[in-house]
């Protein structure tokens, strides 16, 4: 009984120091996605905002809108954000 309890505990620190070590080594796969020094050259970026319908936060302004103004409030939002130079909204229904 008492043997089998070393064992136990015998794996269980092993197999920690083993898990320690390997978090120790660098892995190559890693170091070949490292990130080159310098500037990075993007030819896009994403600028976004998440248009939030909860609590109608966002949109629709209030609950309960008929359908003819919730779309023309959407539209006005989207060019809101057009305006403000970004490029893509975010919506989760």
């Amino acid at each position: 009984m008492m043997q089998n309890m070393l064992k136990k505990i015998s794996m269980t620190v092993l197999t920690l120091m083993l898990m320690f070590v390997f978090l120790l080594i660098p892995s190559s796969s890693l170091a070949a996605r490292a990130v080159p020094k310098g500037k990075l050259e993007s030819t896009r970026e994403m600028r976004a905002v998440w248009i939030a319908s909860v609590y109608n936060l966002d949109w629709p302004s209030k609950k309960g809108l008929p359908v003819a103004e919730q779309k023309q409030e959407f539209i006005r939002l989207l060019d809101e954000i057009k305006a403000m130079n970004m490029n893509a909204a975010v919506y989760a229904n």
